[in-house]
């Protein structure tokens, strides 16, 4: 992991995505949250190009760290495309 660790609050549209080891899975479309509450339910993730293709959750808990360059998670490649789409 690379970089200080960030609240979620710096998760951006755009932001990379990476599995476990480090590969990038897709970007960051939506950041899932009640800003209000201050409550992080996960990240909207699309694969390729951000316009293109079905949208992915990654809930907090399968997001291992958060820095100024990418959000880092718990995920096997693999693993992403069978998330369930956004709440």
């Amino acid at each position: 992991m690379a970089g200080e660790t960030l609240a979620w609050g710096a998760i951006k549209q755009g932001h990379k995505v990476l599995d476990r080891e480090g590969g990038e899975i897709g970007t960051v479309t939506r950041v899932l949250a009640d800003e209000g509450a201050d409550i992080f339910h996960g990240v909207a993730v699309r694969r390729g190009l951000p316009l293109v293709g079905e949208e992915h959750e990654v809930v907090a808990a399968q997001i291992a760290h958060i820095d100024e360059d990418a959000v880092h998670t718990s995920l096997a490649t693999s693993e992403v495309d069978a998330l369930p789409a956004p709440r």
